[in-house]
């Protein structure tokens, strides 16, 4: 600019101002010219000249800031109380628990005394047979009993189920069987007369296992024990029915002596008629029998010691019985006493009410 041109006031370097009421000159795009280190100035509304700005925007703009800044800090102190409630609401709840675990082992163990006490049994709940421990087997033994059918066996008190049973023969019949099956008169005891049945029955059983023995009325007995082929075996005998022991003894010594009589050539076999079955044909049998052999005696042979060495009682119509005496003879030869022990044993069976002689056991003194 020339130096003529400066207006006085202005500075150097600086644009020429304008008149009053119009603007600096600038390029298309430029901002106004600023003074250096003054603040833009602005027109007023009727252009009269440069105004500051407003600062009601800088005041919005802080309490913006001041909102956000408050709200903020009050979103981080509601999510502070709550943390806090929350903590205290677990630590009450876990304190509840633990008094009321408490309170329920104390009742469960108040419980069991009781039970103990009163001896109410417990009730248990129904093991899951998928979770169940396969049992461990329990080693068994096999027991024999050998006695009548009605006795029964009981192992730790209970009533024990044999596995297999079968009729036993004790031997005590042998003697008595011949007749049975040779002379058709006592074909009948087979059907007529209740004969004891003995059975044998196995059972087996847990080792150690206490065992007792009962008769058909529930009383305790005690059987034999020992050991056959490895196995305990008890053997209850058959129970001897004595009851009527005294009449039937009596009338077989009679039979007896008039037996004796008929050997020693005194009697004839007339008066043993009376002790067989009609018709009996072991009878016929004995009259058979050459007695020409006995010592020649005087008068009439004697008896005495007369003795019951055995008697069993078969139910109640069928005895066995080992009877002995002594038979003394006045012998013709040296006129000297003779003694002659008589040993024998009888089967006497009850036919129509009375007892008759079914099976003679000759013995040797």
């Amino acid at each position: 600019m020339d130096e003529n041109n400066k207006r006085p006031g202005q500075r150097p370097g600086q644009r020429p101002i304008g008149r009053s009421g119009q603007r600096p000159v600038s390029r298309p795009g430029q901002r106004p010219v600023q003074r250096t280190g003054t603040r833009p100035r602005t027109m007023t509304s009727q252009g009269s000249g440069p105004r500051r700005r407003p600062r009601l925007v800088v005041k919005q703009k802080k309490k913006s800031m001041r909102f956000k800044l408050g709200f903020l800090i009050y979103i981080l102190l509601m999510l502070f109380a709550i943390l806090i409630v929350d903590v205290i609401l677990w630590g009450k709840l876990a304190a509840y628990e633990k008094s009321e675990n408490k309170k329920s082992a104390a009742e469960s163990s108040s419980n069991k005394v009781v039970k103990v006490v009163t001896g109410t049994p417990v009730p248990t709940e129904e093991p899951d047979p998928t979770m169940s421990p396969t049992p461990t087997p329990i080693p068994e033994e096999e027991i024999v009993l050998r006695a009548p059918e009605q006795y029964q066996l009981l192992s730790d008190n209970k009533l024990a189920s044999a596995v297999s049973e079968k009729d036993y023969d004790d031997g005590s019949l042998d003697t008595l069987k011949p007749f049975l099956e040779n002379y058709s008169e006592y074909a009948q005891i087979k059907t007529t007369v209740d004969i004891p049945k003995l059975k044998e029955s196995v059972y087996k059983l847990p080792v150690g296992a206490v065992l007792s023995f009962e008769d058909g009325d529930g009383n305790k007995v005690t059987p034999e024990e020992k050991n056959e082929d490895g196995r305990k075996t008890y053997t209850i005998p058959l129970k001897s029915d004595d009851s009527y022991k005294d009449d039937v003894t009596t009338r077989a010594f009679e039979f007896l002596v008039h037996y004796s009589l008929f050997c020693a050539g005194d009697e004839t076999t007339s008066p043993l008629v009376q002790y067989f079955p009609k018709n009996s044909e072991y009878l016929k049998l004995i009259k058979k029998t050459d007695n020409g052999w006995y010592n020649k005696h005087r008068g009439l042979p004697t008896y005495k010691n007369k003795t019951v060495n055995e008697f069993f009682g078969y139910g109640d119509s069928l005895c066995y019985m080992d009877l002995s005496m002594t038979q003394t003879i006045l012998a013709v030869a040296n006129g000297k006493y003779l003694d002659y022990d008589i040993n024998m044993g009888i089967w006497m069976c009850k036919m129509d009410g009375t007892w008759m002689i079914s099976g003679m056991v000759y013995k040797e003194m």
